[in-house]
């Protein structure tokens, strides 16, 4: 049973959980975007966070790395990156932080159209800090117990 805010459904056990919760600011040019992907059985951390820093590089037209540091979420070191790029809308700001929890990498990511301010890309961390990791899914729960 795949639990979310909302209710519940029966999702088949052979279906993934990609799903994504957004959530958007009051200016609505800002948002902060949290979803999973599956990872690689066996893959290293770093080697999940090395394929999608190569990712961005290689896919967002005009990628300029702006800051990279690390930050903990839960107890758990995850790697923080601020950066630019051109989308077919404009100018996009971006923040991501990541952490591989089981086989699932979470990423949590702030969006704003232009520039991403100081106090508001500060504001948004300390969101995402608040972090606190679920018990991992048993087989039944599905990999979404807590949506």
């Amino acid at each position: 049973m795949y639990q979310m805010n909302e209710g519940t459904l029966a999702i088949p056990a052979q279906w993934r959980d990609e799903s994504l919760h957004v959530f958007v600011l009051p200016d609505e040019t800002t948002n902060l975007v949290v979803n999973r992907t599956p990872t690689e059985p066996g893959q290293a951390a770093e080697t999940v966070y090395e394929k999608t820093l190569e990712q961005f590089s290689t896919h967002l037209t005009g990628y300029n790395e702006v800051l990279s540091w690390e930050l903990t979420l839960a107890g758990v070191p995850a790697p923080a990156l601020e950066y630019t790029w051109q989308s077919p809308e404009g100018k996009m700001h971006q923040v991501v932080v990541m952490q591989v929890r089981g086989n699932l990498l979470l990423t949590f990511t702030i969006t704003a159209a232009e520039v991403l301010s100081d106090a508001r890309k500060a504001e948004l961390l300390a969101v995402i800090e608040t972090f606190n990791a679920a018990e991992p899914a048993t087989a039944e729960d599905k990999a979404g117990r807590h949506a």
